[in-house]
């Protein structure tokens, strides 16, 4: 299985890695702080590497050490002597993105993650047997293990904690927090094949039933619209129970597709003045143009004929499917 592996050294000229607790205070301890009226103001700013980059600093939180996000701003008020205005202080923001306790365990929260600066910066910062992995969107830690073999555990947005152990005489990591198993959405065969057959049914008995419903055709209301289409991806309307001629919701199916697909044309129409103004024209679909509409991916995006499969813990997979 093919991936893209971050195995950043150095991040704008400095090792940043943070291999173990002692390295990690030391570097924050050591990084003077940004000066000015940041200092003056009680902002402790210690930047990451090179000074310019401000928002990226050395953290420190209680006895944990690491690298944040931190975003401070200038606040000012006017002074009624000087008529200028002042700095009177500033707003800050801190966002940790990789700490550190005494203990070597470190703790990832979420923060960026759609940037390749992050990505970059993240696989500079990791320490020794951790590194960043992406599959197509998909992000990982991949992390060593004795035997060899590595193991990749998904980002999924939470908190996520990596306990350090010893193995022959080398130091792995164990994640005990934020590691979700993922699942492999598959197909559902024998489902979408009775999908297909139930929706030639369904479309035989569209058209009559649609005549006698008295559907207006407005293509206005957004929320009648919206309200149509969350009940078509509700994945329940389209099945019959045995033996039955007719589904339980095929009517309400029927309205919300009449309401979903209305057709809108634009036109211009002469005035009074000798212009044009605007004007649509609204049609209700026909069954044919339902049939034209609920093929394939959007019929199943609707009707989901799928089924769930467990992922190893540690393995990752591709959205299509295909597994390592």
């Amino acid at each position: 299985m093919t991936g893209v592996t971050y195995n950043k050294r150095f991040w704008y000229g400095y090792n940043v890695r943070m291999n173990d607790y002692e390295t990690v205070k030391q570097k924050y301890e050591t990084t003077v702080p940004i000066q000015g009226t940041r200092k003056k103001h009680g902002i402790d700013q210690r930047p990451l590497s090179v000074r310019h980059r401000v928002w990226e600093t050395w953290h420190k939180d209680g006895d944990s050490y690491g690298m944040a996000f931190r975003q401070c701003y200038k606040q000012t008020a006017l002074n009624p002597d000087t008529k200028k205005y002042e700095v009177t202080g500033y707003g800050d923001s801190v966002s940790p993105l990789l700490m550190m306790n005494p203990q070597g365990a470190l703790t990832f929260t979420t923060k960026w993650m759609n940037s390749y600066t992050t990505w970059e910066m993240l696989s500079a910062l990791l320490p020794d047997g951790i590194r960043f992995a992406k599959f197509g969107s998909k992000q990982y830690f991949r992390v060593a293990q004795p035997d060899g073999d590595d193991m990749y555990y998904f980002i999924s947005g939470l908190v996520m904690t990596f306990v350090p152990y010893e193995s022959g005489g080398k130091r792995y990591y164990q994640p005990t927090r934020g590691v979700v198993s993922e699942e492999r959405v598959l197909i559902d065969r024998a489902k979408s094949k009775q999908c297909r057959e139930e929706l030639d049914a369904f479309l035989n008995y569209f058209q009559p039933m649609a005549d006698m419903l008295g559907v207006e055709a407005d293509d206005n209301n957004w929320m009648k619209r919206r309200a149509a289409e969350d009940f078509l991806n509700s994945g329940n309307w389209l099945v019959r129970k045995h033996g039955d001629e007719y589904g339980e919701h095929w009517v309400d199916a029927i309205q919300a597709l009449l309401t979903a697909y209305t057709k809108s044309t634009h036109n211009w129409v002469p005035n009074d003045m000798g212009g044009h103004k605007h004007s649509w024209t609204h049609e209700l679909p026909s069954a044919l143009d339902i049939r034209a509409k609920l093929k394939g991916e959007t019929l199943y995006r609707m009707v989901k004929p799928y089924k769930t499969m467990p992922v190893p813990l540690g393995t990752p997979f591709m959205p299509n499917h295909r597994g390592s």
